[in-house]
């Protein structure tokens, strides 16, 4: 009977938090996103992976750029303007693919919203890795914090990809340190989307799992990485140097 309880409270909790997000998704797409269409970081991944999956045509392609700049511009880049190149790593479409369906409006409200849901989810699991419960007044001032201080405010105007590399990075260190290896390997290798955020953190809790005999951890790592590289690769076989181009 507890057992039953409790499944039905976690139920409950969870259809709770379907309906909140749902009308937040809607609250921020008929008050932000239809009305002030931006968000350009995230437009350059979605548009790339729109052209990549409806279109099909590489995301690095002379004709996804233009798509890219036709929805930010409305035509071509000038001279001196932002390209809004794809840019990214060519397994950045799986991230974007579920949303490539929707109108744009759309698919940047429902961005916007996951990735408030990976700032808030980040803290929760920065504050379990080092075993800190701070009185409820102090909670909700760092909940506050972490999604309006500045860094964290503009990153979800511009609909950055850092906050997801953020919660992978925060998963990591948590998954770690409660010995939950498969999970951190996962996390860690998803977490270089955006490399130039993991060029240090990465290659550091690689050569600490080495020396600490993780090894679970640092295969499991070497396999996810390596699937998402050849998945990509055989999805579109000339992306790698394409992206180094960009």
């Amino acid at each position: 009977m507890a057992q039953r309880g409790r499944t039905v409270r976690w139920a409950v909790v969870g259809a709770l938090l379907a309906v909140v997000l749902a009308a937040n998704v809607v609250i921020t797409h008929n008050e932000f996103t239809a009305p002030n269409p931006g968000m350009n970081d995230f437009l350059s991944r979605w548009e790339g992976a729109r052209s990549f999956w409806v279109d099909g045509v590489s995301p690095y392609s002379d004709e996804a750029s233009l798509n890219i700049q036709e929805r930010i511009y409305g035509r071509a880049a000038q001279p001196g303007e932002d390209l809004g190149l794809f840019a990214y790593p060519m397994y950045t479409v799986f991230y974007v693919g579920p949303l490539v369906g929707l109108p744009y409006a759309w698919a940047s409200a429902v961005w916007m919203v996951v990735l408030e849901v990976c700032l808030i989810a980040g803290l929760f699991l920065l504050l379990a890795t080092l075993r800190w419960q701070p009185r409820p007044l102090l909670l909700g001032a760092l909940v506050l914090f972490s999604v309006l201080n500045y860094y964290a405010f503009r990153g979800l105007i511009l609909g950055q990809p850092s906050h997801i590399v953020y919660l992978m990075m925060a998963l990591t260190l948590w998954a770690l340190s409660v010995g939950r290896d498969g999970v951190a390997c996962g996390a860690l290798a998803l977490s270089t989307i955006k490399p130039q955020m993991g060029f240090l953190l990465v290659p550091f809790l690689l050569l600490w799992g080495l020396r600490a005999g993780r090894w679970r951890f640092v295969i499991g790592f070497a396999g996810v990485f390596a699937a998402l590289m050849l998945t990509s690769f055989a999805l579109q076989p000339d992306w790698f140097f394409d992206w180094i181009g960009q």
